[in-house]
This record gives C-alpha cells, structure tokens and sequence, in this order.
C-alpha cells in the first residue's frame, strides 16, 4: 500500500509503502484492522475465529510468509518522515524486516490465548504470492528507521486488544 504523508512541505512529502501492517488504529470499541489488505485482515480474522472458538481458515499450506508490520510502527515511520529532510520523492519500505508463515501467527495466537484451536486448510488463492519480505534498508538510511514493535510484541498487543474490546 503506497501512501501519501503530509510534511512541513507538502509538494516534497515522502511516500512509504507499508507492508501487510495490522494493529488497531485508535481505542474505539468498534475499531476496524488498521489496514485493509487481505494479508493484514488475517490476522483479526484469526484472533477473533480463535477468541469464537472456532477454526480459522488458512489458504494454502500455510507456510506462505508476510512481512507484518504492527500500526505502531507506521505511526513512528510517519513521524520520523515528518522531520527527516531528504525523503522528498523517495519511496520507503515499513515492515519489520522478518518473514513470519501463516502457521507461526495461529500458533502464536493459540500460544498467547492458552488455546490449542487447529486451522481449516482451504485451497490456495490463485496468484497468491509465496514469500513476501521488505527491504527496509532505505528507510533505515533515510529516516533513521527501526520498528520499534516486534512482530511477537504487536501481535500480543493485538490479541490483547481483541480479548478485552471485541464482542462476538
């Protein structure tokens, strides 16, 4: 997902590309995944089939792999692009800069809830990329990025935000 992001210029303001981000955007009880693509949808599909107590679907063998990138990270990117001086035209990765397999996020999230829920396994999605891992070595250059929000500690944070805020 390319993005727009305001600066003290808007005419030479950086553009970013997040990769499969997730999280929760605000605290609002009826909060909406903070994006929208149908790698970051899995994971609040997974926690909330889980926190049901029911199976969640997996398409494929489930070791296809993203770059999960928690909304905090986007947040903290943002920032650092919004006071970086030479970002102007630039196109940056945001993710954390680790593949992680649909299988490790169920398991994780079992892990985290003390649940032990087996996934549905439905056929492959025609076109679905295998692997997927952003090079973020601009934005380290650029902009002094590091995602402060591992994979594992967004991930909990999430569920944990699902666990106390979502109604089935």
């Amino acid at each position: 997902m390319s993005r727009r992001f305001p600066s003290r210029n808007a005419a030479t303001s950086p553009i970013k590309k997040m990769d499969s981000g997730y999280g929760i955007s605000s605290g609002s009880t009826n909060e909406i995944p903070a994006a929208k693509s149908q790698y970051a949808a899995a994971i609040p599909a997974f926690v909330t089939a889980i926190l049901a107590g029911k199976p969640p679907t997996i398409y494929g063998d489930g070791e296809q792999t993203r770059d999960f990138t928690h909304v905090a990270n986007v947040v903290h990117a943002n920032l650092l692009a919004a006071r970086a001086k030479k970002t102007a035209g630039q196109v940056v990765n945001i993710a954390c800069g680790e593949r992680v397999s649909i299988n490790r996020i169920v398991a994780r999230i079992n892990e985290h809830l003390g649940t032990s829920i087996k996934p549905l396994y439905a056929p492959a999605r025609p076109g679905d990329v295998r692997d997927s891992l952003a090079d973020i070595r601009l934005a380290r250059q650029l902009i002094g990025f590091e995602p402060p929000v591992s994979f594992d500690e967004g991930l909990a944070r999430t569920i944990d935000w699902y666990r106390e805020n979502w109604k089935a």
